[in-house]
C-alpha cells in the first residue's frame, strides 16, 4: 500500500514538472555555430524599416509593472537597458503561450548568466493584457512594461504577439524574430530554446569567449 502511494506521488510530481515545463530544455549542449547562422540567416520586412538590422529603437515610455522588477512603478523606454544588449518579447498577459516563454526566457536569462552572458531582458505587455498582468509578472522577474493605446509601442516597433527583438548595446536592432519566423522561437522545445540562448550566446559573448574569438 506504502509503495503504491509512493507511485502514485511520483506520478502526480512528474504530471506537475510536465505542465510547468518541466525540465526538457536542460542539458541542451551550447552552440555557437547555431547562434551566428540564425544571426547571419536574419532578414527583415523592408516595408517596416524598424524591423531591419541596424534600426534605432523607437522612443516611448511605458510604466513597468513587474514587482520584482528594480524599475518597478517607473516609466520608461528601451532606453534605459542601452549599455548591454538587450532581448525584447512582445507578449500578452492573458496568453499561456506567452506566459510559457515567459517561464523559459527566465531560465535561458539565468543559464546564460552562469555562462558569464550579461544581457537585459523585458517584455512588453499588449494593450488588451492589462486586467491580466499579475499573471505574467508571476511567470518571470524580468522587467515588463505595459503598452497602451495613446503610445502603441508594438505599432512603433512594426511587431505582432510573439515576436522577438534583439537591440545591440547601443540601442540598434541586431536580430528580429517574428513569430512566424522560420527559426524557431518556442522555448518550449529543445530546438526553439537552443535557437534564443544561442543566439544571445554569440550577439554576448562573455569576456573568456570574445578574447578567444580574436
Amino acid at each position: 500500500m506504502q509503495l503504491k502511494s509512493l507511485n502514485i506521488l511520483a506520478l502526480g510530481l512528474a504530471v506537475i514538472l510536465s505542465a510547468c515545463g518541466g525540465d526538457s530544455t536542460t542539458g541542451i549542449p551550447l552552440s555557437p555555430e547555431n547562434g551566428q547562422a540564425i544571426l547571419d540567416a536574419a532578414t527583415c520586412d523592408e516595408e517596416k524599416p524598424s524591423t531591419c538590422a541596424g534600426a534605432e529603437q523607437p522612443v516611448f515610455s511605458l510604466e513597468d509593472f513587474q514587482p520584482a522588477s528594480p524599475y518597478f512603478g517607473e516609466s520608461y523606454g528601451l532606453e534605459r537597458f542601452q549599455g548591454k544588449v538587450t532581448f525584447v518579447s512582445l507578449w500578452a498577459a492573458w496568453c499561456s503561450y506567452c506566459r510559457t516563454q515567459a517561464e523559459y526566457m527566465e531560465t535561458i536569462h539565468e543559464e546564460l548568466k552562469g555562462l558569464g552572458v550579461d544581457i537585459n531582458v523585458v517584455a512588453i505587455n499588449v494593450t488588451t493584457g492589462v486586467d491580466s498582468q499579475s499573471l505574467l509578472a508571476d511567470s518571470c522577474s524580468f522587467p515588463l512594461i505595459q503598452d497602451t493605446d495613446e503610445i502603441g509601442a508594438w505599432n512603433l516597433m512594426n511587431g505582432n504577439k510573439d515576436d522577438m527583438f534583439v537591440y545591440d548595446a547601443e540601442g540598434k536592432l541586431l536580430v528580429y524574430l517574428p513569430a512566424a519566423s522560420a527559426v524557431a522561437t518556442n522555448l518550449s522545445t529543445d530546438q526553439g530554446y537552443a535557437n534564443v540562448r544561442d543566439l544571445l550566446y554569440v550577439v554576448a559573448p562573455p569576456p573568456a569567449a570574445a578574447e578567444n574569438a580574436e
